[in-house]
């Protein structure tokens, strides 16, 4: 709902259902963030550059916290989490939802000087900046709307806070509702305010809208989230932009300007076009093209499903913290897979820029049944020959296209699948009653299955998991950070690191979910599976950096 028609209501006449329509609201503007701050993370090419690593390990990480604590307020006042109708998705290029600063554009665009300039206004503070001592810019500056506009989103979530404070004075707030609230954290450090937690009275709704105003826009007197080096995201831009770390000296928070301060812009950034409004459109583009931006698509459309399931159904009907593992833990790895491979596709004709995911959500994909007996387990985002896809294929698939197939080929056989993979992919995408579906006669092979086939293709098709391709993957920045600041002190981001301790990872990984000395110690980051076979094939096999077993 437009935030300002909602700030035109009187704040006598508010009542609980114009705090469920805000959160709401709330939700659809924590999630727009997302999409453009991960394409501009994913056009660079640069992983060990400040940008890099800012807004991989800090701001996106601290987005999906807010978003998962409006969930936990909406769910708290009687409400589901709507990220999928007409009113959810946002649309790109366009404002804010709610018409939050109601003239700025928010486009999705590589990472550039102009982006940042989006993402300062975006986190622009409820209370103006704090001055930064040697600032070689003027400060980007929220933009003007009418009066009854939330100009920030700070002072949108104090609108909120006042609403639930009104509704406790007048005895009209509901009891607070946790059946289906969650509890998971995004950080290994011990750190309460990177966790998402209940929301069981006014003083937790004060706490998660603390954090999250503090973690985006800072305080009026500090650009601080827990410290200098943990700066909130509007300060964190700031650094960016200007090239140069923030620090507090004498007093001050000033601009260093010792060689340490300087901050290098990424080394590459991938020269990705502007997303047009609505995105690319099937006549515009190659059919390689559209199936790969159709592929990203369905993938993001997932990800809101699983994550409105989270929050809607118990664990037991495929929902609670295993739908949001799904969300986060699987499908997101496959989101950046699908998003780096339509940024290898060039745009014909146009300098050299090349084409990006849309962020479109496609209303035919659904989710399998919680308790679908066919359900494979989720998409494994970097599967292989020898872990996953000789596995996909039975003994009577195997004969069949040995004696029939067209040409003849055999599906036991690396060389041959490696060959002929997009011509099985198209049948066994095909539709169950359709007569050239692979398996002949069926059954259809389950999405998750299909899309890890695609997976396979889209990284190449390798034999045998390497660090490279598959391993350095298996460990988020959540795990780099915990080993790096442990008495360990070993880099799980360091190929040689974990070659040398290969087999106590395997040893900790391998554990059940909850036991002690687990890795990691979440439960509901507990690695699935196949994950654990992944490591496992690659610790007996060598323990290969790059992949050269490809055919040539």
């Amino acid at each position: 709902m437009n935030i300002s028609a909602l700030l035109k209501v009187s704040r006598n006449e508010r009542d609980i259902t114009w705090l469920r329509k805000a959160l709401q609201t709330a939700l659809k503007l924590e999630f727009s963030t997302l999409p453009p701050y991960l394409i501009a993370l994913w056009t660079i090419n640069d992983r060990n550059s400040f940008a890099y690593q800012s807004i991989r390990n800090q701001i996106a990480e601290e987005e999906m916290l807010h978003m998962g604590l409006v969930c936990n307020l909406i769910v708290a006042m009687g409400g589901e989490p709507d990220l999928t109708s007409s009113d959810g998705v946002p649309t790109y290029p366009g404002p804010l939802p709610g018409m939050v600063q109601s003239d700025l554009e928010v486009s999705l665009a590589r990472y550039s000087p102009e982006a940042l300039q989006t993402f300062l206004a975006i986190e622009y503070p409820e209370n103006p900046p704090i001055e930064i001592g040697n600032d070689p810019k003027p400060d980007a500056q929220a933009n003007d709307c009418a009066s009854d506009c939330a100009k920030t989103i700070g002072q949108f979530y104090t609108e909120i806070l006042e609403e639930f404070q009104d509704l406790q004075d007048r005895g009209e707030l509901p009891e607070f509702d946790t059946n289906q609230q969650l509890k998971y954290s995004v950080d290994f450090q011990n750190d309460p305010d990177r966790k998402v937690f209940l929301i069981e009275s006014l003083k937790d709704v004060k706490r998660a809208i603390s954090v999250i105003k503090r973690q985006g826009e800072g305080t009026g007197t500090s650009p601080e989230d827990t410290g200098v080096e943990d700066l909130s995201h509007y300060y964190r831009y700031l650094e960016l932009d200007r090239e140069r770390r923030i620090r507090f000296i004498n007093g001050q928070f000033v601009y260093g300007n010792k060689p340490a301060d300087q901050i290098k812009a990424p080394a590459e950034v991938y020269s990705m076009a502007t997303i047009p409004e609505n995105g690319y459109q099937r006549e515009n583009v190659s059919s390689d093209v559209w199936e790969k931006i159709t592929k990203f698509d369905r993938t993001y459309s997932k990800m809101l499903l699983e994550i409105e399931r989270a929050w809607t159904y118990p664990e037991e009907e495929g929902g609670g913290k295993l739908s949001l593992d799904d969300a986060v833990l699987r499908t997101m790895f496959e989101l950046t897979n699908d998003a780096v491979s339509i940024l290898q596709e060039i745009i014909p004709n146009a300098s050299g820029e090349r084409y990006g995911p849309c962020f479109r959500f496609d209303p035919t994909v659904t989710l399998p049944d919680g308790n679908d007996s066919d359900n494979t387990g989720g998409i494994n985002p970097f599967p292989t020959w020898e872990i996953d896809i000789k596995n996909f294929f039975t003994a009577g698939d195997i004969g069949c296209m040995n004696n029939v197939g067209n040409p003849p080929f055999d599906l036991a056989s690396y060389t041959d699948v490696f060959q002929f993979a997009d011509q099985i992919l198209d049948r066994v995408s095909l539709p169950e009653e359709d007569p050239l579906l692979m398996p002949q006669g069926g059954p259809r092979w389950h999405q998750d299955k299909i899309d890890t086939f695609q997976n396979w293709i889209t990284n190449g098709k390798p034999k045998v998991p390497t660090w490279d391709d598959n391993i350095r993957d298996l460990f988020e920045s959540l795990d780099v950070n915990c080993m790096k600041n442990s008495g360990s002190r070993f880099d799980l981001s360091n190929y040689d690191d974990v070659v040398a301790k290969a087999s106590d990872i395997l040893n900790r990984v391998s554990r059940a979910e909850g036991a002690s000395g687990v890795m990691p110690p979440q439960t509901d980051r507990h690695w699935p599976d196949n994950w654990v076979a992944t490591f496992k094939y690659w610790s007996e096999n060598g323990m290969p950096k790059s992949n050269d077993n490809l055919p040539e």
